[in-house]
């Protein structure tokens, strides 16, 4: 599964903290947020969510049997 997120491109704290976080960066929407009569970028981020194969297994009735 992949997780999204925007954020302002001058913002860069938060882009600095979603970095530490996994999410990459992989484009830019320009002019897309407007705050304070000021244009401003966004910033598009993803992350890749990785799942326990071994819990869905068991969540499927795949697991070991008591």
């Amino acid at each position: 599964e992949l997780l999204q997120l925007t954020v302002i491109s001058d913002n860069q704290p938060a882009r600095r903290l979603y970095a530490s976080l996994g999410f990459e960066e992989y484009g830019i929407e320009p002019r897309a947020a407007k705050y304070r009569g000021r244009y401003h970028d966004d910033v598009l981020m993803a992350k890749m969510l990785v799942l326990d194969s071994g819990a869905d297994t068991d969540a499927q009735g795949g697991g070991a049997s008591p």
